[in-house]
């Protein structure tokens, strides 16, 4: 009885073990798909990623540019008032040149009539 009890129990062993392996083997079979997703994921990860910095990139393009266009505005509207400047200006030499003008022919006539205040008595002199 002891060499049955012992094949008995050798039995149960043997079928505990064979319920072991196949137990393992289903773990190892579900491992085996778990890392096929996971490469899977890990694919879609890296294009998601690649996606994501293009459209960053562009993104960032896309605000220099609108970053260069308002320096353009903003000096397109500093020149502007530049030259709004420099028109106030001309017109006020404008009246400056005219001015001068004005200036130039009334030296003239005081000059005229300082020198014929001097020349005429000079002149009558001489003509006695």
């Amino acid at each position: 009885m002891a060499i049955e009890a012992l094949e008995i129990r050798m039995a149960r062993l043997e079928g505990g073990f064979d319920q072991i392996n196949e137990r393992l083997g289903s773990i190892d079979r579900r491992m085996a798909s778990f890392e096929q997703r996971m490469a899977s994921f890990e694919q879609r990860f890296s294009s998601l990623e690649q996606r994501v910095s293009a459209e960053i990139a562009s993104v960032r393009s896309e605000v220099a540019s609108v970053r260069s266009e308002m320096a353009l505005r903003s000096e397109t509207a500093s020149m502007q008032s530049e030259m709004a400047s420099m028109r106030s200006e001309m017109a006020t030499r404008a009246d400056l040149a005219d001015l001068r003008r004005q200036m130039n022919t009334q030296f003239f006539w005081l000059l005229t009539f300082v020198l014929g205040s001097i020349l005429v008595p000079i002149l009558r002199d001489l003509a006695r």
